[in-house]
């Protein structure tokens, strides 16, 4: 059940991840006048509770809004009372997917149509009326595929129809891409299939198909209904690291009933979550003499009666810490305010309370009231006597991390007080084998992140120093594990296989970490830090470059790359070798010089890029080792083909493979 929790997410406007989402509020309007059919002679049968029974083959009905349009339905097929529809015309025009995918499970597409069409363009109503598409007879859908698009077999069911009621445009179908990655089918507005013959990046038309029970059922519509609710909208508190917006946190407790809230916005490490529901009904501000909301009795009772009731410490620490990381508000508990409205209005839409409720914003000229919203989120005109009832929606910043030490696990180790006397160096020595401290600075956070990897462990790095610099770089680190999150979440496997680190402590306590994201076809991506364990401060490249005593850093790069290089041809083992690099320039000497040098030379353009100063520069990332001999990253062209890969090696050109 997890596995399918975490695999049907509801991305809206944010994308981590490698596959961009285009949410309902947001997407493309080109299509929005097409939202019903482009024929306006078509007769919309007038269908509801009670009379849905009423459809049959070839019936048209309107179901779910789309950019402020009813959404208009063909039955094209109908058994007793589950009826497979499709939209009489596309309802948007998007891509198939951002970038190359393998399946139309791994679409961006079909992540849009599953986890925020049919999360934000229907109902709780009308979400009870839609079924799970019969996967024994419809190959490549899966249970959670609620809404889908045809595949190019099923044009032949369709046929009638399709001429009957042409589209508007060229449309998507899910099939082709299981076969060839960069190209899928098509359907002509005039119903007529095309087989691998567009690139999936292109912008064609979404007409969407589902199934719809039509029955009265009361038991089949609240199994619909719970369905959607445990399925895709309440996320597993267990995996809040992974919850995207647009989904249903259960959080806290009140008056002895959980609490849930709905995700109005994710920025990397925190969520901002308002609550489902109003929660009381209480005044502004008792005495009537209301200033600001600094000063509301409101204010006072949400950040103590109801922050300590409704909050374990467990929950207090992800509030507190979100407080720390992200949020401008003085309190840890608040409420929307009339700009929120206006960003969050199609998501308050969607999710009315059952009642008005308290914004934070005064009333414009009016002493004495605030201002309020409807229960569907829109601003109330002249507000409300401050001391009268209203309803509470409490609003706060939530961290989903996984940093321990935010959460109050794990307690930083001290920082040394004094610093160890250092130790001169003169000539450069072999590269030192990096060293894990027995978590003397560092604690791994491995742990964390087991569940993403099947047979390679994932190794996260955590500074435990207490200072702004480290909890800015255990920020960066977090974020940067958001990107195989994001495959994991996006296709059920996280593109990213691995990932490891090293670290390098010199004699005067210059912490280097190198941290290694191991990618699928070689292609690593490396980060490195280096901070100051006496002081806690982050070291910046000058400062780096000075430790290491080094004034130019390009060209410690272009000489460090050399012997990289040369190291590949086999020079560090052959002592007859002739190297094929002296400073960033191709040897004359070398018997490789001839081919190299031509500009016809496979890996010419990406070998000439890899010394350029785009890539080798003063803010390239570099380190320390152990002996304050400068660590380098850059992308570096591969002797095996045209392309590049991102490599970590020392000053005399030894490769660094992170492997703790």
């Amino acid at each position: 059940m997890k596995n399918k929790k975490v695999l049907a997410i509801l991305m809206a406007a944010t994308m981590l991840a490698s596959c961009g989402k285009t949410p309902v509020e947001e997407s493309s309007s080109s299509a929005s006048d097409t939202t019903t059919s482009s024929e306006p002679s078509v007769s919309i049968m007038d269908v509801g509770e009670g009379t849905y029974t009423d459809l049959e083959v070839g019936s048209v009905f309107s179901f779910g809004t789309y950019n402020g349009q009813a959404i208009n339905w063909i039955v094209v097929s109908k058994e007793f009372n589950s009826c497979e529809i499709l939209a009489l015309d596309c309802i948007d025009v998007l891509p198939f997917a951002e970038e190359e995918c393998r399946s139309w499970r791994e679409s961006d597409l079909r992540d849009w149509l599953v986890n925020d069409l049919y999360v934000n363009a229907f109902s709780s109503e009308e979400r009870m009326r839609i079924d799970i598409p019969d996967i024994e007879t419809i190959p490549e859908l899966h249970e959670d595929d609620v809404i889908y698009l045809p595949s190019i077999d099923d044009l032949s069911r369709y046929s009638d129809l399709l001429e009957e009621y042409p589209a508007s445009e060229d449309w998507w179908l899910r099939s082709g891409v299981a076969y060839l990655r960069d190209l899928g089918d098509i359907c002509t507005a005039e119903g007529e299939a095309l087989e691998n013959e567009t690139d999936v990046t292109e912008t064609h038309g979404v007409r969407p198909a589902m199934h719809f029970y039509a029955g009265d059922d009361q038991g089949n519509l609240e199994h619909n209904g719970e369905r959607y609710f445990e399925n895709y909208r309440l996320w597993p508190s267990d995996d809040i690291a992974n919850i995207p917006a647009g989904a249903l946190l259960r959080f806290g407790t009140y008056n002895g009933e959980p609490v849930d809230w709905i995700v109005l916005s994710k920025d990397g490490i925190y969520i901002e979550i308002v609550t489902m529901d109003v929660i009381a009904e209480l005044p502004l501000d008792e005495d009537g003499e209301y200033g600001s909301w600094d000063d509301a009795t409101l204010n006072s009772w949400l950040n103590s009666d109801f922050y300590e009731d409704a909050f374990d410490e467990d929950e207090k620490a992800r509030i507190e810490a979100a407080h720390y990381y992200a949020t401008e508000e003085e309190a840890n508990v608040y409420l929307l305010s009339e700009e929120d409205l206006a960003s969050n209005s199609y998501m308050l839409a969607n999710n009315p309370a059952s009642g008005e409720f308290w914004l934070m914003s005064d009333t414009d000229g009016v002493d004495g009231t605030s201002d309020v919203s409807s229960e569907g989120g829109t601003l109330l005109p002249d507000g409300r006597a401050v001391d009268e009832t209203c309803g509470v929606r409490p609003v706060m910043k939530v961290y989903c991390g996984a940093d321990r030490v935010m959460l109050g696990e794990i307690t930083p180790t001290p920082v040394p007080t004094e610093a160890p006397t250092p130790t001169p160096t003169t000539a450069p020595t072999p590269t030192p084998v990096p060293v894990v401290f027995e978590n003397e600075y560092v604690t791994d956070l491995y742990a964390d992140y087991e569940y993403m990897a099947s047979d390679r462990p994932y190794h996260v790095p955590h500074i435990n120093i207490d200072s702004e610099d480290a909890a800015s770089i255990n920020a960066e680190i977090l974020e940067i594990m958001q990107r195989p999150i994001s495959g994991y979440e996006t296709n059920g496997y996280p593109h990213m296989y691995c990932s490891t680190y090293s670290m390098f402590l010199t004699d005067n306590g210059l912490l280097t970490i190198v941290f290694r994201l191991c990618g699928e076809w070689d292609d690593d991506d490396y980060y490195v830090w280096t901070i100051d364990v006496n002081t806690g401060a982050r070291l910046s490249n000058s400062e780096i470059a000075s430790a290491a005593g080094v004034t130019d850093i390009r060209a410690a790069a272009v000489t460090a790359l050399s012997e990289f290089c040369n190291r590949r041809y086999n020079y560090a083992d052959n002592p007859e070798f002739i190297p094929v690099f002296i400073n960033g320039e191709l040897n004359s000497e070398s018997p490789r010089y001839e081919s190299m040098s031509d500009p016809e030379y496979y890996a010419y353009d990406e070998m000439q890029a890899s010394f350029s100063e785009e890539r080798l520069n003063a803010d390239m990332c570099i380190g320390l080792d152990s002996d304050s001999h400068l660590i380098f990253i850059s992308r570096v062209y591969s002797e095996a083909g045209s392309s590049s890969y991102n490599y970590c090696y020392a000053s005399d050109g030894q490769q660094i493979s992170p492997s703790f």
